[in-house]
């Protein structure tokens, strides 16, 4: 019997992981060490993978880009910016007591 592939894998800061968990996401907050093997866990068992824009740079930039460039799974790179005040990832940061400003 072939096991479900999760739908939705994301790998990134424990705010944004909060907000995607809650969505139903397999969310994972990986240490700066362990992103590669995050990404490898991620890339085998969803159908789509949501990267953070800081573990994104801690992965090798051609990695990376061989993965952005298949079409299974979908993966995508959420951008870094400043959050708006009523981006609900910065209000459940600030909830959480995780702001780093």
């Amino acid at each position: 019997m072939k096991e479900a592939r999760a739908t939705v894998a994301y790998l990134g800061d424990a705010a944004e992981a909060a907000g995607f968990r809650l969505a139903g996401a397999v969310a994972m907050t990986p240490a700066p060490d362990e992103v590669d093997a995050a990404f490898a866990r991620a890339l085998a068992s969803a159908r789509v993978v949501i990267v953070g824009a800081r573990c994104a740079q801690q992965l090798a930039p051609s990695r990376l880009e061989a993965a952005l460039m298949k079409t299974q799974p979908l993966v995508l790179i959420v951008p870094a910016g400043p959050a708006h005040p009523l981006d609900p990832a910065a209000r459940v940061a600030r909830q959480l007591g995780l702001e780093t400003d």
